[in-house]
Order: structure tokens, then C-alpha cells, then sequence
């Protein structure tokens, strides 16, 4: 270990190390000052001694080496001068940076292709198997790229990703320069972003995962640990706003779902009101990830919260914003599909999604009981039917009117090719054509008992006939019609045991779905049921008394 009076002298002796080639042993010098309990009290002279270091690190590509440097320069200046640590590890992460630009651009000069040909490997971690080495020395000019790849793109790109994790891994107890953690955070996604590292933005997700779990539970070790405050809480939630948005700009929806439980877990952790534009924000991205997921109510009910939000604003937005919201929330909801007005409690495919939907509605302080009916009742109480355009309007008197005409989509197809011309409505026009539809079946099922196939094609003119089969099964499993499709005749007609039946009703909202049978009623049907099989089974009063045959006596036990 080398001594020195001032780190002055370290920092010359390091140049001229410099100079002759020895560059590790002047790390090794360098790294020496900064241990030294000599030099424990921070000096200007300390900060150039560092970020000569890391500019040696950042050439040499030691990783490790930095990470110990940063960890021993924090001991130095992290009750004195928290600004020189900003300053240096700001400084370390524009040297990657600026080292993993070159590389590229060397790589890119000496294969001629473009980056984003240079990065279609899959993890930066991995490590080279002997395989791989054993052919890349015998390989010849078709292997060039993956030559230049391993020997240039690479390790900069690792490094590059070393120096992130490096400067999270110094900053995650340090709540002073919390800007300085969430701005690294940003930097890292958009290295994910910008080089597709999927694998990377994971373990990315992880390790913040873990950092605000560390800072936030009880520790009885720790017990006169202080909790975060407003500030940093609030900069961890604008955090992982900024992960919720690369994850769906990388669709990685998996880690998008897993983010959504983070930033819950937080606003649980929140004792103060968190501001209204990130949130709005936030509730645009669920927007997003819910319509991707195929949960169109969960869509709708995240577009309306948005459109209260944005009314919160201290500017707030123009009307015709506004109103844009509106229309984007009536057609969302109306895009929603029908409830079944029929709920059988011994599924247990229906147990288990009504389980995981209400989970899901609690973790996001929406209604428990949220469904298409309440949505809709929601959204003309608060006034955005009002607000919506007079196409979304005209459009929503046709399909939730008490009565539907069978000309319902001669109507309605000026309207949907209006719609259509809108990008941010254009989204909801296969949903609202089979709407359209599922309101004409229901009309000709209150009014025909049997009608040809060409009759019902002509009239639901805005969808294809595999649609339409596909329509009519689809609510036929949910109980919405009871129409049957007989390919041999060319009609469609009701059930025949439900032809004396009223037909179920509507899923309007001036018509609200049939409340699901208890267990008790269930269970007393099924009681019924049985009494009637077993009396069917006893023999009649009229007939001599005698012992029932071993025949009978075998049906008996097999009826009942």
C-alpha cells in the first residue's frame, strides 16, 4: 500500500504512471488515497483523484473497481459534501455513456451494419462458454460480426450496464440525493429502450423492487431508522411511472402488470395526496395495458378516472380535450361486453375470475362491483355523455335505447365510418360492431321465432357471416339469446324447450341483469330434484304389497 502526505501527490504520481503505460499500477495508487483513514475528511483535491479514477475505470472497463472506489469516496463526503458525490457519479455515468457511443460507432464502421443489427444478443451477463471461444478462433469471415461483438459492442454495453446498477447500488439508502436516483433510473430505462434490453429492464424492475423494500420495512435493528419522507416517496412513485411507460413502450406487459402492484403498494405507503398530472398519467398507461390484456371494463373505468383527474388540474385542459375523453370513455364503455344475465356460483372458472377481477379492482381503488351497467350509470351522473361528440351520442341513443329497430346498422354505419377517422376512436369499432349486432339478435329473437340466414346477414350489414356465428355462440354460452343456427335448413330459430320462455333480459341499463342464485337456492333445487327421481322410483298404492324384484330395487338405487 503506497502512502502519500496529500492526495496532490497521489494524483501526479498517478499521471506519470500514465504516462510510461502502468495504468494499473497508478489505479492501484489512486485507490490507495482513497482508503487511507489518513484522508478521511473530504477536500477539493479528493474530487479530482476520484474522477481521474473512474476516467481510468471507464478505459481499463473494471466495473468492480469503480464500485469499490464509489463506495470508499462516499465514506469521505457523505456527511460533508454531498454535492461532490452527485458531481463524480454523474460524471462516471456520462463517461460510459460516451464509451458505449464510441464502441458502437467503431462497430458500426467496421461491419457496416447499423446498431441495431449489432445488438441482437440476449443477455450481457452471459458468459462465454469454451464452445463459443474454441469456435470464434476458428471461424472465419461470416463470424466477423460476432468477432466484433464480443470483442467491441459488448463489453462497453456491460459496462455501460455495470455503471447503472454500480451507481443505484451507492445511492439506494442515501435519501439526500434522491433526484440524483430517480434521474439514474431514467437513464437506465432508456438504455433498455434504446439497445431493446429486455432481460436488462427485468432486472432492472428487480433490483428497484428490492431497493424500496429494503427502505421501507421494519427492521428491529434498525428501529430509530427514519421513515421516508413525502418527497422521496413521491419521487419513487414518479419512478415507477417512468418503468410502467417503458415497459409498455418495450411491451413487456408481464413486468407492466408486476409494475402496477409496485406503484399500489406505494400509494398504500402514501400519507400525503400524490400530485394530479402523474397520476393522470398513470392512469392513461393502465388505459393502455388493460386494452392490450383484452379487460375492456378495467380500460373504460382507467379513462374515466383520467377524465376526473384532468378536470383537477390547476390549467386545465382545453375543452376540446376534453371532450375527446369523453367520447373515448362512452365508446370504451360501450365497447365493454355484456354481463350474462344468468350467474351460476358452481363454476369455478367464474370463481376464480371474479376472485382475480375484484383483487384487481381493490388494488386500483376502483368499485368492487364495477360492471357495465354501473360504469354507464357513472359516466352520464358525472356528465361526459354531455361532453362527448354528437356521433358518440347519436351512436349511444341507438344501442342503449329501450327498443332497437332492425335497421339499427343501416343507421349506425355513418356513425361508425365517422369514428373510424378518428385514430384515438377508431380502437373501439370492432367491440361497438358487435354490439350492434348482439342488439339486432336481440330484437329478432323478441320478434321472429325462425329467420333465414340471408335475412339476418342483410340486416346486421356490419359484420361477415363468420362474425356473425361467432357472435351468436358467444352469447348464446352467456345466456344473452337462445337463437340456434341450423346450417342444414338456413335458419335461425330459438331453443325449442325456450320458445315459451320471455326472453332474458337486455344488458341496458334501464334493464339490470338477473341477480345470481345463492348456494341456498342451488342447493334446494337440486333437493327438489331428487325427491322427484326417488317418488318416481316407489311403487304405486294400487299394486299388491310385495318386495320389490332385485331389478327394480338396482333402478332405484341408480335413479337416485
Amino acid at each position: 500500500m503506497q502512502h502519500f502526505a496529500k492526495p496532490e501527490n497521489a494524483l501526479k504520481r498517478a499521471e506519470e504512471l500514465c504516462a510510461v503505460g502502468q495504468r494499473d499500477a497508478a489505479l492501484v495508487g489512486m485507490y490507495d488515497v482513497l482508503s487511507s483513514k489518513r484522508h478521511r475528511v473530504w477536500q477539493p483535491s479528493m474530487e479530482l483523484v476520484m474522477k481521474r479514477y473512474l476516467e481510468l475505470c471507464v478505459d481499463m472497463r473494471k466495473a468492480k473497481a469503480a464500485k469499490d472506489g464509489l463506495i470508499q469516496y462516499r465514506m469521505v463526503c457523505q456527511q460533508i459534501n454531498v454535492a461532490s458525490m452527485e458531481s463524480v457519479l454523474r460524471h462516471f455515468m456520462d463517461l460510459a455513456d460516451k464509451a458505449a457511443e464510441t464502441a458502437i460507432a467503431k462497430a458500426e464502421e467496421i461491419t457496416g451494419l447499423n446498431a441495431e443489427k449489432l445488438l441482437d444478443f440476449d443477455d450481457l451477463e452471459a458468459e462465454e462458454t469454451p464452445e463459443s471461444l474454441m469456435m470464434a478462433t476458428v471461424g472465419g469471415g461470416a463470424d466477423s460480426k460476432k468477432r466484433t461483438d464480443r470483442l467491441i459492442v459488448t463489453p462497453s454495453l456491460k459496462f455501460l450496464w455495470e455503471s447503472y446498477r454500480t451507481v443505484l447500488d451507492v445511492l439506494r439508502n442515501n435519501t439526500k440525493i434522491d433526484e440524483l436516483y430517480r434521474d439514474t433510473c431514467m437513464k437506465a430505462f432508456g438504455f433498455c429502450l434504446k439497445y431493446k434490453r429486455a432481460v436488462e429492464f427485468r432486472r432492472l424492475c428487480e433490483i428497484l423492487r428490492n431497493h424500496i423494500q429494503a427502505q421501507t420495512k421494519f427492521d428491529p435493528k434498525w428501529k430509530d431508522k427514519e421513515p421516508l419522507s413525502a418527497e422521496a416517496m413521491q419521487t419513487h412513485l414518479e419512478t415507477r411511472f417512468a418503468q410502467l411507460k417503458s415497459a409498455i413502450e418495450m411491451e413487456l406487459w408481464q413486468e407492466a402488470y408486476r409494475t402496477v402492484e409496485d406503484v399500489h403498494s406505494l400509494l398504500a405507503l402514501m400519507k400525503v395526496r400524490p400530485k394530479a398530472k402523474p397520476m393522470a398519467a398513470y392512469h392513461g398507461q393502465l388505459a393502455r395495458v388493460f386494452w392490450v390484456a383484452g379487460n375492456v371494463l378495467f380500460h373504460a373505468m382507467s379513462i374515466v378516472r383520467l377524465f376526473a383527474l384532468s378536470k383537477t388540474f390547476a390549467t386545465p385542459p382545453p375543452p376540446e380535450e376534453l371532450s375527446m375523453l369523453a367520447s373515448r370513455a362512452v365508446l370504451a364503455a360501450l365497447a365493454t361486453p355484456c354481463e350474462s344475465p344468468v350467474v351460476d356460483v358452481n363454476l369455478l372458472e367464474y370463481d376464480l375470475e371474479h376472485e382475480k377481477t375484484k383483487r384487481m379492482a381493490t388494488m386500483l381503488a376502483f368499485p368492487s362491483e364495477l360492471s357495465r351497467s354501473s360504469l354507464l350509470d357513472e359516466i352520464r351522473s358525472k356528465g361526459l355523455l354531455a361532453l362527448a361528440s354528437p356521433e358518440v351520442q347519436q351512436l349511444y341513443a341507438l344501442t342503449e335505447a329501450g327498443f332497437t329497430a332492425l335497421d339499427l346498422a343501416s343507421k349506425a354505419t355513418p356513425l361508425l365510418t365517422k369514428l373510424a377517422e378518428n385514430p384515438q376512436l377508431a380502437q373501439y369499432d370492432a367491440q361497438l360492431r358487435r354490439l350492434i349486432g348482439l342488439r339486432l339478435l336481440q330484437q329478432m329473437e323478441r320478434v321472429y321465432l325462425t329467420i333465414t340466414i340471408d335475412k339476418v346477414t342483410s340486416a346486421i350489414s356490419v359484420l361477415t357471416w363468420p362474425q356473425i356465428t361467432d357472435l351468436i355462440l358467444w352469447a348464446a354460452k352467456r345466456d344473452l339469446i337462445t337463437l340456434r343456427i341450423d346450417e342444414k335448413l338456413g335458419q335461425i330459430r330459438q331453443r325449442a324447450d325456450r320458445r315459451t320462455r320471455p326472453c332474458p333480459p337486455r344488458c341496458a341499463t334501464r334493464s339490470p341483469p338477473l341477480a345470481p342464485r345463492s348456494t341456498a337456492c342451488a342447493r334446494s333445487c337440486r333437493r327438489r330434484r331428487l325427491r322427484a327421481r326417488r317418488r318416481r322410483c316407489v311403487p304405486s298404492s294400487t299394486a299388491p304389497s310385495q318386495p320389490p324384484s332385485r331389478r327394480s330395487t338396482s333402478a332405484c338405487s341408480r335413479a337416485s
